[in-house]
């Protein structure tokens, strides 16, 4: 088992998610307070436990695997529509219209027909052509609508979620104004899942606009620091994925998840970062006791 796949506690969460992420579809919010919610490793679960799912189909009874895209700010392959395309294209194995010009428009005459002799010192002016403004949208509308077509058949047989990682209005007014607002929002019917992840720390009001344009079905809180209960849960996941990925005993792999948890309780962004370096280490730990072990007994 990966880091990328363990899930520690946040069972409240993916509670109140589930029916989502089985096939209800909607706009779902995720609102945090900065990074000690640790965002990016709840949403790198978030897609693992999505594709994951083996929620199977009322008609047909055969599972829906999920697929799942991260828009995001900081991202510069999936920040603008213009790259969101491609990732669309790869991410769901579809093929959209293209938005390239055509070649005429870039291929300029130097020189034709030039008669003159000896040296000659030729000014080259370069007209780069991309078409009217009702041009250029009229090739956007047309990937985007062809998107639009192949997503519907794709939710057919696959469970699709979309990821909006935080930004304010300005930085995600692209995807609201030509991707959401009467395209992708009329697949939430379909099944389709959006999940917003709005970071309340920032600054207040910055997503109330988009609010309007995509309701929200549920908003679920992440904590800032592990509560009694939740390390319970958390040392148990922990000690699980020991047991699995080590082959120990329930008594060790319990004493050391206890360790590491209790370390990190209030430090959530922390826990999730450096559990992976903590398992190599425990994992090199636990290869150098037993070639000890063998070591003594020769």
């Amino acid at each position: 088992m990966s880091t990328e796949k363990i899930r520690i506690d946040w069972r409240a969460q993916f509670g109140a998610l589930q029916p989502f992420i089985d096939d209800a579809g909607g706009v779902v919010a995720v609102d945090y307070k900065g990074d000690p919610c640790a965002p990016n490793a709840f949403v790198t679960t978030l897609v693992s436990v999505h594709a994951q799912c083996s929620k199977q189909t009322q008609s047909s009874g055969k599972p829906r695997p999920g697929r799942a895209i991260i828009i995001d700010r900081s991202n510069y392959a999936a920040r603008y529509l213009s790259e969101l395309r491609g990732e669309f294209e790869s991410c769901f194995e579809i093929t959209l219209p293209s938005t390239a010009i055509s070649g005429e428009r870039l291929a300029p005459t130097i020189a034709s027909n030039n008669t003159a002799s000896g040296n000659q010192d030729i000014e080259v002016h370069l007209h780069f052509d991309a078409g009217s403004e009702s041009m250029q949208s009229a090739r956007r509308d047309s990937w985007i609508d062809s998107l639009c077509t192949q997503l519907k058949s794709v939710l057919k047989t696959h469970r699709v979620m979309i990821v909006l990682m935080h930004g304010t209005e300005h930085e995600q007014r692209e995807f609201w104004d030509k991707l959401w607002h009467n395209r992708l929002r009329k697949l939430v019917d379909d099944g389709l899942l959006l999940v917003r992840m709005i970071d309340s720390s920032s600054e207040p009001g910055s997503n109330s606009n988009s609010l309007k344009i995509a309701p929200l079905k549920r908003t679920i809180h992440l904590p800032t620091f592990l509560d009694q209960e939740q390390q319970k849960a958390a040392r148990e996941d922990l000690a699980a994925w020991i047991r699995e990925t080590l082959s120990i005993s329930h008594e060790m792999a319990n004493a050391f998840a206890f360790s590491f948890v209790q370390t990190h309780a209030d430090e959530i962004n922390r826990l999730h970062n450096k559990v992976g370096f903590w398992m190599e280490e425990l994992r090199a730990y636990m290869q150098e006791m037993q070639e000890k072990i063998q070591h003594d007994t020769v």
